[in-house]
């Protein structure tokens, strides 16, 4: 029989404080790099390092776009652009951005740009080239197809920026396999209530979903019911050049907002 002794547990607690990645079977992952608060006290709690990680893609999976998606990520939206003033990018969003709705949520809305991009492929593209060259950026693409290579591919890029990254998905995407180290599915519930499952993430699994009240209205005021009178105006995904990429990239570049 051997004995088991505080001393004798010390290398493997040195080890788990020096290496994030490594972690015990029964806990949640520490992080040395940032997070960003939900905004939802009770998700943070089960998020990794208590909160959205920087550097990283975070895979929302739906069953519908447009529906719970800025309910869940407005709190952080706002904090993130309040304390890093980055670019807000939005690739191929289901409907189409309203900017009474965006200032409402406090983001730099001389600051966000809307990319047009139909085909999956084009998506990716513009995300991977975004995150490589990009220091600061809040990120969000909607994908309703993608290849296991195209998101480990966007991990990667990730990982070496300070942007936070999120990609929508269609909730049967929970069935693939993904890169991405934290993946939750999004459900609507209830009036103003989402159901949110913790579907991977670096630590023991939890058993059980959340239940979140979202944001008060939910998205009626970020997508018009009309043509908006007060659009963002859109950029097609072939007009993203390796120039633009670096003005977006550097903070120079500026696409016209009809003003209200």
């Amino acid at each position: 029989m051997y004995s088991s002794s505080p001393a004798s547990h010390r290398p493997l607690q040195d080890l788990l404080q020096r290496v994030p990645a490594v972690w015990p079977a029964d806990a949640v992952a520490t992080r040395s790099s940032n997070v960003v608060s939900s905004g939802f006290a009770a998700l943070d709690a089960v998020l990794p390092g208590g909160g959205w990680p920087v550097g990283d893609v975070i895979e929302l999976l739906t069953p519908q776009f447009g529906v719970v998606d800025w309910s869940v990520l407005s709190p952080a939206a706002k904090a993130f652009s309040t304390d890093h003033a980055p670019r807000v990018v939005m690739i191929g969003p289901p409907n189409e951005p309203y900017l009474p709705g965006l200032r409402r949520m406090d983001l730099p809305v001389d600051r966000v740009h809307w990319v047009v991009a139909n085909k999956p492929a084009e998506r990716a593209w513009v995300a991977e080239q975004l995150v490589k060259c990009s220091s600061a950026m809040l990120l969000m693409v909607w994908m309703s197809h993608a290849r296991a290579d195209q998101i480990r591919r966007l991990q990667v890029c990730a990982q070496s920026s300070s942007s936070l990254i999120f990609v929508f998905r269609p909730e049967l995407a929970a069935r693939e396999s993904s890169a991405s180290p934290l993946r939750l599915v999004l459900r609507p519930k209830a009036v103003n209530q989402i159901e949110v499952s913790i579907h991977k993430r670096r630590g023991a699994p939890v058993p059980e979903p959340l239940v979140l009240q979202s944001v008060s209205g939910g998205i009626d005021h970020l997508v018009a019911r009309i043509k908006p009178a007060v659009p963002v105006e859109p950029m097609h995904a072939t007009e993203v050049t390796s120039d633009v990429v670096g003005r977006m990239a550097s903070n120079e570049a500026h696409f016209e907002l009809v003003s209200e």
